[in-house]
């Protein structure tokens, strides 16, 4: 439980980290931010658009943890002992 919670608090502060430092660099900086950096696609409109791809790799790495950590401490969690499936 304690790992779990812990994976979860880094990624919580990482995903709320990233979406504050961009609504401050929105309020802050709405000028350059405005400005086109790809063929008409503003920084403002790739910076939001890095939200998702930072939803996509923090599902990826909870679910890879998931798999590879947590669900084989699941029936220690439970107070069962641990069967290994083949």
């Amino acid at each position: 439980m304690r790992s779990r919670r812990r994976f979860a608090a880094v990624a919580l502060t990482a995903g709320l980290g990233c979406f504050t430092l961009f609504l401050v660099l929105v309020a802050w900086l709405p000028g350059s931010l405005g400005s086109s950096v790809f063929r008409g696609l503003t920084l403002a409109y790739g910076l939001g658009l890095s939200q998702f791809v930072l939803v996509g790799v923090i599902t990826w790495a909870y679910l890879r943890r998931t798999a590879r950590v947590f669900d084989p401490l699941e029936p220690a969690a439970r107070g069962r002992p641990a069967v290994v499936a083949r």
